[in-house]
This record gives C-alpha cells, structure tokens and sequence, in this order.
C-alpha cells in the first residue's frame, strides 16, 4: 500500500471516506475544509491519488497544570496554561483497517508537530473510547488527571521517541 500523507485539498475524495465512527465520517466530510479555512485546524490525509485512506487533525491548545501527574507537574513553568498541541482526530478507513495506516498517522502527526516554530509542551488528545486510548497507550500516551480518555505525552517524549 502506497500512500502520501498530505494537506486535505479539493482534490481529495472525501465522501468515499468511512471509518465506522459516523461523527469522525462527518467531521471529514463536512467540517475539515471549514476548519482549515477559519485556521482553528491542519488536517493531513493519507491518500493514495484522490482516495483518502486516514486522515488526522491538529491545532494549538493550552492545558491547565493542575490535570497533569504532580511529578510532571513539578517540572513545569508555573503558567495559568500550558501550550499545547491538540490530536482533535485520527481515523482510518475500514478498508485500509490492519495496514499499520494509524501508526503512519500518529508518527506523522508528532513529526509535524515538532517541526513547528510554534513553542509547545504537551501533545494531547481525548480518544473516544477505551479502545482507542489503549492505541495510543501503546505509543506513551497516558491519562491525565481528569479524564482517562484524556491523554498526554510530552515534547522532549516525542524528541526522544522519534529520534529528533
């Protein structure tokens, strides 16, 4: 499977879509050229031609410091809120279920991230269940303190991972 992880375009076919989460179907299908217009979101697609395989979306968010673990905590400056990057979605298309595509979209996503001149301390994302919180689980996601489907991982984490 070859694929190119890029921008969403108007080239991009995004009614053909489904990944059986019909709120993640329809953030793409209707929601994602709006967001990118009005600047509050980057959406990247994995896509082969016009064909959508995965898509994911980012923007800047901000934490406050009294949800995250007290030993990270302690490390951080003493601000109202922390800059943040937001993981607002990560789908896959069932036909391209099993290929690895989320992992390709995740590992993407942290590399964008890094490449910003943006300053950020924490990459975030509320994953919309269990199963989805123990996927990013597996790449050093963890809970915060208020929800447990909201998670963190830290920038020097993802230097490190990612090997920058």
């Amino acid at each position: 499977m070859s694929y190119a992880i890029e921008l969403l375009a108007e080239k991009h076919n995004r009614n053909a879509f489904d990944c059986g989460v019909e709120s993640l179907n329809r953030y793409l299908r209707q929601q994602a050229t709006q967001d990118i217009r009005r600047n509050v979101a980057t959406v990247c697609v994995a896509a082969m031609g016009t064909e959508i395989a995965g898509y994911y979306s980012l923007a800047n968010a901000g934490i406050e410091p009294a949800i995250l673990p007290d030993s990270l905590q302690k490390k951080m400056p003493r601000y109202q809120m922390l800059p943040a990057v937001l993981l607002g979605r990560l789908a896959v298309d069932l036909r391209y279920r099993g290929h690895k595509l989320g992992i390709g979209l995740l590992s993407d996503a942290f590399v964008l991230s890094l490449k910003s001149p943006l300053a950020w301390a924490l990459f975030l994302t509320d994953a919309l269940d269990g199963s989805a919180a123990a996927f990013y689980g597996r790449f050093g996601l963890r809970p915060l303190k208020d929800d447990p489907n909201h998670l963190y991982i830290t920038r020097q984490e993802i230097i490190k991972a990612v090997n920058l």
